[in-house]
């Protein structure tokens, strides 16, 4: 064999030697850019995962039935209005109806009747309050929860709002037909969006303080808008007017019979500003 062919082959011994020396040393940097990827994928869904737990537990509350059978279910419709006498008017702060309440006396903000006995009766009160929605439109809104009655102020999601734009939500009424069409899909989990994780607890929240603190939700409509929610023997009466909104509030049986309600919301008018 010549010099020369010896020299060719040490050149093609070094050379192979060279390109499985660099595929070696790529296969192990390929493997080590891996498994660093994929360290680093682990970390991210870590963390993830542990910031939306986090989160839930952050906002989280008991998601209770509904009982559709006592909500939504019955329907008032005021159909015409009948005018009291003058004499008969009680006119409270732009709301004028009639009055259904001869004989009561003031008690700690409320009026009364009583028995023979000296026992209350019955007992009615009128009050005009914010609707639920202008809490939801403003920058925070406070509840009480009903676990340890602590009140807790938490921020309004600019999403809560564009859920209320979005659907038409004008007033409680809208809020509450809403509820009734939404509540089931307003649940969480690990997948869930953070604001709709938020818009949730708000919209959960809600049925649970405000809701399910009562029996039965009846709605008003027509000529009157509003709702009215029962609990044993009281009817809590909501009256909307634009942005307002006046409750009238009756216990004992002389006062929550359905025949004395209608009457009443057929007498309500509103005076113009």
């Amino acid at each position: 064999m010549s010099t020369r062919d010896s020299s060719y082959k040490v050149r093609v011994s070094h050379h192979i030697e060279l390109i499985l020396n660099i595929r070696f040393i790529y296969n192990h940097l390929t493997c080590f850019f891996c498994y660093y990827v994929i360290i680093i994928i682990g970390l991210v869904i870590l963390i993830f995962l542990i910031n939306k737990l986090l989160i839930l537990n952050e906002y989280k509350t008991e998601r209770k039935d509904l009982k559709q059978d006592s909500f939504f279910t019955k329907v008032i419709s005021i159909l015409s209005y009948n005018e009291p006498n003058s004499d008969e008017i009680i006119n409270y702060e732009g709301m004028t109806f009639k009055n259904y309440f001869e004989g009561y006396e003031e008690k700690n903000n409320f009026k009364v009747k009583y028995d023979e006995n000296g026992n209350i009766k019955s007992y009615y009160s009128i009050s005009k309050t914010e609707q639920y929605i202008d809490m939801l439109n403003i920058n925070s809104f406070k509840i009480y929860t009903d676990k340890d009655l602590n009140e807790y102020d938490y921020k309004t999601t600019e999403s809560m709002k564009q859920i209320l734009k979005n659907n038409n939500i004008n007033n409680d009424v809208d809020f509450l037909n809403y509820i009734k069409l939404n509540y089931h899909h307003h649940s969480s989990n690990i997948f869930t969006k953070v604001e709709t994780i938020k818009n949730n607890f708000i919209i959960n929240e809600f049925v649970n303080v405000t809701l399910l603190n009562y029996d039965e939700l009846i709605l008003i409509n027509r000529n009157i808008s509003g709702f009215i929610f029962v609990n044993e023997n009281i009817k809590e009466i909501h009256i909307i007017n634009g942005s307002d909104k006046y409750i009238i509030t009756l216990s004992g049986e002389e006062l929550t019979n359905d025949d004395l309600i209608r009457n009443l919301l057929e007498s309500v008018k509103f005076i113009e500003k």
